[in-house]
């Protein structure tokens, strides 16, 4: 009854949480609530679904409330490996099968979500992560899409209240005024030894699908004003549209 109540009025009944039970292997069964995840149709028209599950309170898994559950494809999961081993900050990842009603769907990949707990349990508090979207259902029409141009075009993820959108303003000012004249004030705000691994990364994969107008995730530290990428829904591509593969570009102002 709950799978046919995310599917009976799309796409506005994909958001809609759900009663469900969830069995983990060794664990008794728990009560949760579950949706599909993402606002594109690949996501939860096909046969093998994008879930994401919200576990009570009281109920946590390996320290995280909400996990999404994503099909299992090579371009999607082989970035998680790279980044890892090149010990960036990324989301943990599982693989796992998963069943639903008794019958397998397959191979999924687990991860948690980027929330409060994320940072909790990575040891990052007190700091901030936003958000950078605009598309989408997350499009905001009449606006220049580049996230990078506009800091009301990011939403915080996490409760924290130690500072307002000021930092990220001053440091997105400082980054595109960057671009047309160096300034030296920029490496006040980020790591550089790091940036210069996550680009690496981004690059040997032809990483394309965190962008200027979408699926950007920056952690903000009030304290020091350091700024960090979070890579999230990576997608691996070696041969781009003109047929010929390049390693030195970028998809987004961090990267050129």
């Amino acid at each position: 009854q709950s799978s046919k109540k995310l599917l009976s009025d799309l796409p506005n009944s994909i958001r809609e949480w759900v009663d469900a039970f969830i069995i983990y292997p060794e664990k008794e069964m728990q009560e949760i609530k579950l949706r599909y995840r993402g606002d594109n149709t690949a996501n939860w028209l096909l046969s093998k679904k994008n879930y994401r599950i919200k576990m009570k309170k009281n109920q946590l898994v390996g320290g995280y409330r909400t996990y999404d559950y994503i099909p299992l494809s090579a371009k999607a999961f082989f970035p998680y490996l790279v980044y890892k081993e090149m010990k960036l900050l990324v989301q943990e990842f599982n693989l796992v099968e998963v069943y639903e009603n008794g019958v397998s769907k397959g191979l999924y990949y687990e991860r948690p979500k980027l929330d409060e707990l994320f940072l909790k349990n990575n040891k990052l508090m007190p700091v901030s992560i936003y958000k950078g979207e605009n598309h989408g259902d997350d499009w905001r029409f009449g606006l220049n899409k580049d996230l990078f141009n506009n800091p009301n075009l990011w939403t915080k993820l996490n409760s924290s209240g130690l500072e307002n959108k000021n930092n990220l303003a001053n440091f997105l000012k400082t980054l595109i005024s960057h671009q047309t004249k160096p300034d030296p004030s920029l490496y006040d705000y980020i790591d550089l030894n790091y940036f210069s691994k996550s680009a690496a990364a981004q690059a040997i994969l032809h990483n394309v699908h965190n962008n200027w107008f979408h699926n950007m995730r920056l952690i903000l530290d009030p304290w020091n004003g350091r700024v960090t990428q979070i890579i999230t829904d990576p997608k691996m591509h070696f041969i781009n549209r003109d047929g010929n593969s390049h390693f030195e570009f970028g998809s987004n102002e961090l990267d050129n």
